[in-house]
Formats: C-alpha cells, structure tokens, sequence
C-alpha cells in the first residue's frame, strides 16, 4: 500500500462502517462520512471494509458505489440491512448481522449498537454535544434518547473520534468517562469540491492553464490569482446556477441546516439594519425546512414590511454539484452559529473565494485563527456593522481570502483517513 506503511505480513482488518447517511442528502453529517471513507478506501487495498447502510433502494446504492468509487474495490462491500425504524437498527439487526459476520472494528456516529460482542472493538464519531449545552433547541423526544444512549455509548467505546480540539474538550467536560479515549481527526472540504468550478467554468481553466504557461511554481499564488482574475458571476455555468435557485446578482450568503443553533434570525435581524445601505445585496438562506427547523425564521420574515421581504431570498436545497458556485456568487459568506464542532461551510467558502464573517465562537477561532472577521454574538447592531464593512469593502475581502488560503492545505480528507486508519490499528493491537 503506497499512502501508509501497512504490514502486510499481518493479517487483514475486517472493518464494518455505519454509511447509513451517505445518499440521503443530511449536509454536514453525509460529507463527513462519505469523504472519510472515500479516502480510506483510496489509501487502503489490504483491509477489509463492509459498508453497512438500511435501504435496498437502487437509488441510494447506485449513488453510495458511484461516489464511494467502488467500481475497482475487491475489498469492500455494501450491505443492506433493513430495519423497521433506526432503534430497532441499532437495537437488533446489526448486532444480529455482526454475530453471523465478525468484524474486528466497527464504526457509527454518536450511539453505538447495544449488543455487540465484546471481541468487537467500538469506534464512535462525535461531531458536537450541543444537545447538551442548547437542550431547550432540541425536541424533548431527542433529548429523552440522547441523555439514555450517549453516556452508554461513550463508557462502552473503545474510541472516540472528536472533529476539533474544542469538541474533545466538550466530550470530556459532560462526560468524564471519555477521558483517555477521544482521537482528535479534523473534518475538511471534500477535494472535489472546490474542483468543480474550475471543471465546469471554461474562463476558470482557460485562466489557470495561462498562469501555470508563465511559470508559476507556487501553488498558493496560482490560486490566489485565479480566485481574484476571474469572475465567477461572469461564467455561463453561474448563470444557469443563478437562474436555477433565483439568486440575485449580489448578495450575502447563509448556508446550512437551518437549526435554531444555526442562529439564522440573528443574521437576518443583522442585516434588516443595513440592507437599505447596501448597493442591492440581497440575502440569501440556502437550506431545506427539515428536523428541527427554526421557524422564528419565517415568523421573522413573515412580520417585515413587503420592502424587506423582496430582499430575503429561501432557495431551498442546494444539489451538492451546484454549491461551490453560490458560494462563490456571493459578495461574502456569514456564519452566525451559537455553537458548532468544526464548522465545514466557512471552509468551503474559503475554497471557493469567498470571504467568510462568523459568530466569535471558540471553535471558530481554533479552525479559521485570522482568517475570518468576527462578529459578537450579543450585538446585532455590532453584527450588521461587520456585515456592512466586508460586504461594502473589496480590500477587506481580498485581504479576507488572502489569509484564508493557508487553510486549504491545513485540513484535508486524506489526512483524516490516514489517521482514521491508523486509529484502528493501534485499536486492534
């Protein structure tokens, strides 16, 4: 195996991984772990993989094998376990596969199986514990489950995976038992996807393959060139992506889930103090009405004059080929979250050129340092003020994506795999 250092005299690890999100459009949670073992799977021929997922729909399948790119892997298969609802998932059905078919590892998010052999080892990933710190935001049925099977499945992990330093902290300051067993393994920016303007906008290839003609040997100055020479609004895929989700020709971007941690009516009480002032740049709100949706969003809207109305745009689901191009649409990109475990959407707003202004949050200051301009999250007024100031300012946004671009390379995939592999390793040893 070229990427790690592998004994190959060993024998082979038979790892089960929970994929049971991938292909069912859940954002943040879907990446993570479709990009993780996407890059697992590149850097790691000698394991063995069974990718468990609770559908038999060819859809779901299809889009698990293609983007997974499985087409070539002798050593993995995708296994459909079906499951009246996702208890008795967890209660029963993958216990009672891994009984048939032992494994050495296995991997989920957050709650772990209840039965599982002890000769098992037990990896959880933990992407926040805001459920514990925001609990009157949560549905009291989720609170119910979570405050059973979280501290369970924390004392019965034998690892733990945290996203960021800060998450690490938070898992061992509500649940002391995990001390000694959290791994700290960084989310990223799928590695595709800041790739897919430069594959479907010409003037952006056309540009690239003119500087790399003149000599440039550095990668970071390439880059910076091409985001600040080229227009992305300028292309004919933006226009079709523009025409596609209404969005305006200026506007400042929110996207996400749209939870009340998300902290959406904040931004728009923020920027109905300066949208007048603003030479017509607009707001858009990317992302569907699902669980737990903030519905102070729409009530917000709702009591505004018909004036301010014209100036909030809901564009719904954005399809993952079409992101990178709204974000890089936008005059700036605002993340006003109250609490988050990393962060992926101000990264990759970085990746596609756009500044980013977020809520002053510690794990934000850990993930993004200077990068970012920051707003205090008990001030709207002082809020809309950091809004006004980038937004209205093509200096501070070129310094803005300057000093964003050593990020890039700081969080990647492929580290993250590499760790992940080395995780369970070190587990079964």
């Amino acid at each position: 195996m070229s990427s790690t250092n592998l004994d190959k005299t060993k024998k082979p690890i038979k790892i089960a991984i929970d994929i049971r999100n991938i292909g069912r459009n859940r954002t943040g949670s879907e990446t993570v772990i479709l990009q993780l073992v996407k890059h697992l799977l590149k850097i790691d021929p000698e394991n063995q993989y069974k990718l468990l997922t609770d559908t038999d729909e060819k859809k779901v399948l299809n889009y698990i094998n293609e983007h997974l790119e499985l087409s070539d892997k002798k050593n993995v298969e995708v296994i459909s376990l079906q499951a009246k609802n996702k208890f008795i998932w967890a209660a029963w059905t993958v216990w009672r596969w891994a009984r048939k078919n032992p494994v050495d590892i296995y991997h989920t998010e957050y709650i772990l199986p209840f039965f599982m052999p002890k000769s098992i080892k037990l990896i959880t990933h933990i992407h926040d514990v805001s459920f514990r710190v925001y609990r009157k935001m949560i549905s009291w049925k989720d609170i119910f489950f979570l405050d059973i099977f979280i501290p369970w499945s924390i004392k019965r992990a034998d690892k733990i995976i945290a996203v960021s330093q800060f998450t690490k902290d938070e898992i061992e300051k509500y649940y002391p038992v995990s001390q000694g067993k959290i791994e700290l393994i960084y989310n990223a920016v799928a590695d595709d996807f800041a790739e897919v303007m430069k594959k479907k906008c010409q003037k952006l290839v056309k540009i690239e393959k003119q500087i790399q003609s003149v000599g440039f040997s550095n990668a970071e100055v390439r880059d910076f060139e091409l985001l600040q020479d080229c227009q992305i609004q300028k292309s004919e895929k933006f226009k079709e992506i523009q025409k596609k989700y209404n969005l305006p020709e200026k506007y400042i971007l929110a996207l996400g889930t749209m939870q009340p941690r998300k902290n959406i009516p904040f931004l728009v009480k923020s920027y109905s103090k300066i949208y007048k002032k603003l030479d017509d740049v607009k707001l858009v709100l990317v992302g569907k009405k699902a669980h737990n949706f903030d519905m102070e969003i729409e009530k917000l809207i709702e009591k505004s004059d018909d004036d301010f109305k014209k100036n909030v745009i809901f564009t719904g689901y954005v399809d993952e080929n079409d992101k990178a191009f709204v974000f890089a649409g936008a005059e700036i990109f605002a993340y006003p979250s109250l609490y988050e475990g990393f962060g992926i959407p101000p990264l990759e707003s970085i990746h596609c050129g756009t500044p980013v202004v977020a809520s002053n949050i510690s794990v934000h200051a850990e993930i993004f340092k200077d990068a970012v301009k920051y707003f205090n999250l008990r001030g709207i007024d002082q809020c809309a003020k950091v809004l006004y100031d980038t937004a209205s300012n093509d200096d501070v946004k070129k310094e803005l994506v300057k000093k964003a671009f050593e990020l890039k390379s700081k969080f990647s995939y492929e580290k993250s795999a590499k760790k992940f592999l080395s995780l369970c390793q070190k587990v079964v040893e």
